[in-house]
Formats: C-alpha cells, structure tokens, sequence
C-alpha cells in the first residue's frame, strides 16, 4: 500500500467516525478535505439518500459514499481474474463442480430439477449423471435455454408437478427470493417420497452478498456499508441483485427450512476477513449501517467469515 493509498485510507477511517458522531448528535473534530474522487463516486447523487434525512445528514451520506468509492486499496469481494467473461467451457466446468460438491449420492434414474436454473447449465449437466429427467425452472427465461435440447425448462411453475421429483436443487437462490419460506413449501409439494433436496445459501454477512462484483464493484462486504438507495446509484444502470438482509443468517435459514429434516449443515468458509476491515472505526461503521447493538457485533463479524451454507434436506 502506498503513501498516497494510506492517506485516502485514513481519511475515509475520520469521516466515517464523524458520520457515526453526527448520526449520534456528538461534536465531531476538525476533518480535512477530502480528495477529489474518481468516476464511480461522482454517480452518488442526491436520489440516493433517504429524503427524510436533513440537508446536513443528506451530504454527510453523500461524503460518506464517495470517500468509500475513493479508496483504491480496497480487498475485493473475489478475484479479478473471476471475474471474466467466461466461456461454455467455463460455465460445463462450474456445472460440474457443483454438482460434485453439493451431491452426495447417485443420481442414475432419478428425476431432478434445477429450481432457480439461470441459464440451465446445473440441468445441462445433471444429464451427464444418468438421472432419469431433467428440469430447469426459473422466474425468466435465459437465452441459453434454446441451446439445450434435452432438458425441459419452464417459467411456468404450475408445469412442474407435485410429487414429481426425486433430487431437487437450489443452488444461491433463496438469499435473493422475496419470500424463502413460500419457496421451500413449493419445493416440499414438488419432491416425491424420499426425496432430497440440495441447498446452497448466500449469507447477507458474505464479502459478495449481492453479486455487485458482477456489475464492476468489485469491493468486499461493500453492500454493508451503503443503504439499498446508495448501492443503486453507484452501479447506475446495472442493478444489484436482491438480496435479503438476515443478519443472523443461520438462525434464518434453520427457520427457512423447518418444515424439512436437516440431515446436514455445511458452513464454507473462505479467506479470513482482511485487516482491512477489522480497524475499531471500520468495526464501528459495520455496525452503525447495520443496526446492531453491543451484544450482536461479534456474532455478526465471526458470520461475516461464511461465504456460503450448503444444505441437504430431507421430508
């Protein structure tokens, strides 16, 4: 980190112990400028902060997110080179890992279905494994769909049929579902007896959360230190993923799924949180933009070292 870097760094560390202040009605001391932001933090404009707020709170958000955009040392939610278009090749990879990784018996004459497919490639694969069928479902139709022939996708969930399915998967889709528990009732309905349902979950706490490094935001836990509104404008038109803010995600995901047996719980966790944000006025901030009390903020930094929970649920 150079000279230039540690300053911008510094700087950002005062101004957000002075929003905490201001937030909290303290006097806060003497802040020097702030050095002139790159591109991306230009975007932040008055939309993006809550019309309640004062004139003075108004701007003080404002700052507050062009010196975050300002600092170019920041860790990113993953790395760069992952974030590369990929290639079929890349994606029949992917599809394969996961499969690899998330199932635990055979497949071969079982009929599966992809819930929430994307652009089906899970399904694709599935096939490779002998299941018997098959199915990919989603709320849009991909463009990829039309590629392959032998799976049967559909975004009309009435077409998939209660009882219908042996291995059901749902692979980083609940976090981004308005309404988790809704789904997993429609998955009970359509799993046979005996089935099994495959599950991987995207923790709000994760350095990636809302898959923002997708549209060129590629900065770790960055979703936490921003309102909804914020995130908006700085990615301009391309918008971040809905993501649903459980705070003590596996709390919320054992509810989620309470009606099933949860025959395993599978924490995955990647590198540990960087220096970075483990600063006491980073800390702070965390938990100012986040809401938590005293009693909460260790809990939510030890879940904020998940990247993802994976699941096998049985009726």
């Amino acid at each position: 980190m150079n000279e230039e870097n540690v300053k911008r760094y510094l700087h950002v560390i005062q101004r957000s112990v002075q929003l905490i202040e201001q937030e909290l009605g303290v006097e806060s001391g003497a802040i020097e400028p702030a050095q002139e932001a790159p591109p991306l933090a230009e975007q932040v404009v008055e939309k993006a902060v809550d019309p309640a707020l004062s004139p003075e709170q108004i701007e003080a958000r404002k700052q507050h997110i062009e010196d975050l955009m300002s600092i170019d040392c920041w860790p990113p939610a993953i790395e760069d080179y992952l974030v590369a278009d990929v290639t079929k090749e890349d994606q029949i990879n992917r599809a394969n890992c996961v499969l690899d990784w998330m199932i635990d018996r055979p497949v071969e004459g079982l009929d599966f279905l992809d819930f929430g497919t994307g652009d089906g490639w899970i399904a694709r694969q599935a096939l490779t494994r002998g299941v018997n069928s098959s199915t990919g479902y989603d709320v849009e139709e991909s463009p990829n769909w039309a590629t392959i022939d032998e799976v049967k996708f559909t975004t009309n969930a009435e077409e998939l049929g209660a009882g219908s399915y042996d291995v059901i998967m749902l692979y980083d889709v609940l976090d981004h579902c308005q309404d988790p528990v809704g789904v997993m009732q429609q998955v009970k309905g359509l799993l046979k007896f005996g089935g099994v349902v495959f599950i991987r979950c995207h923790p709000w706490t994760s350095k990636h959360a809302t898959h923002a490094y997708k549209q060129g935001l590629n900065k770790a836990y960055v979703h936490l230190f921003m309102t909804w509104d914020e995130m908006n404008v700085v990615l301009g038109e391309e918008k971040p993923m809905f993501t649903r803010v459980e705070k003590n995600p596996l709390e919320a995901y054992r509810w989620w799924f309470h009606e099933f047996n949860i025959v395993k719980e599978r924490i995955v966790k990647g590198e540990p949180i960087s220096q970075f944000f483990l600063v006491e006025s980073f800390k702070e901030l965390i938990a100012q933009e986040q809401e938590l009390n005293e009693d909460q903020i260790k809990d939510f930094f030890k879940d904020m070292e998940m990247d993802f929970v994976d699941y096998i649920l049985e009726k």
